[in-house]
């Protein structure tokens, strides 16, 4: 992913797997931090090489898969304001429960620094 700074323009790099997997065990699991399952590792045909697969990486493409599959939403409504008037399609997501202030200070915060955002 690439970023405005100061000094140019910053990358960073991240593991995609990695990531999904994180995500996932936070999903099934909340935001207990409890410790995540132990991987299991299979041995691959080329010597000193290990395949290591994660037990919620494994699809079986079954029918009761997408049923048992849940997606998170939001706790309460949520509007859509704009970053940034020359940018109408720019838009992100507030919450309504916000109080005003709250609301004003997030929204000038977001549109200060809308040039960090896709």
């Amino acid at each position: 992913m690439k970023f405005s700074t100061t000094g140019g323009v910053g990358e960073t790099l991240g593991d995609q797997k990695r990531a999904r997997v994180c995500y996932q065990l936070f999903v099934l699991r909340g935001s207990s931090l409890k410790e995540p399952p132990k991987q299991k590792r299979h041995k691959r045909n080329s010597p000193g090489v290990m395949k290591t697969t994660h037990p919620l990486m494994t699809h079986d493409n079954s029918p009761h898969e997408k049923e048992s599959s849940k997606k998170g939403s939001p706790h309460e409504e949520l509007e859509v304001v704009s970053l940034n008037e020359k940018q109408p399609e720019k838009t992100f997501r507030i919450g309504t429960q916000l109080s005003p202030d709250h609301r004003n200070l997030l929204i000038k915060l977001l549109q200060k620094y809308d040039q960090v955002f896709a």
